[in-house]
């Protein structure tokens, strides 16, 4: 892990609005004005952690992001024909190589396809494998 969940907390805390416990424009701006940073950055700021394009920061994107580098390295470990998802042949052969026992690796299997599956077509997408790891690494 990069960071612990305390420090990604004390960083989001830093740049939110303690109103709504977003980052928005506004609180970067006054984040800004604070430790003498120039403004020019807020814009790009918002644009890169925001994944749904409200035009704010919640903590999940603003992890999400923070950790992307480790979250595509997992994902290649497991996707090893490289075409984007990460089938259930793959998912064994993964947590094989993890060192799940072997009367282990088909339950667990299921069970990771039942929470990370969420458009149920038998495989894990990028975005599915994404929002799993951040919601269970970082308990979110």
């Amino acid at each position: 892990m990069l960071k612990s969940p305390e420090e990604l907390k004390t960083s989001f805390q830093a740049f939110c609005n303690p109103k709504t416990n977003r980052i928005t424009p506004d609180s970067l701006k006054k984040w800004c004005l604070r430790n003498n940073v120039k403004q020019n950055y807020i814009e790009g700021f918002i644009k890169k952690y925001d994944s749904n394009n409200d035009n704010e920061v919640d903590f999940y994107e603003f992890v999400r992001y923070y950790v992307k580098e480790e979250i595509e390295r997992n994902f290649k470990n497991f996707d090893v024909n490289n075409d984007g998802t990460v089938s259930r042949k793959e998912l064994l052969t993964g947590l094989a190589r993890m060192g799940v026992p072997a009367d282990d690796v088909h339950s667990k299997a299921f069970e990771i396809l039942q929470d990370t599956d969420v458009n149920a077509d038998g495989s894990i997408s990028y975005e599915e494998f994404a929002t799993n790891y951040v919601k269970s690494i970082y308990q979110l």
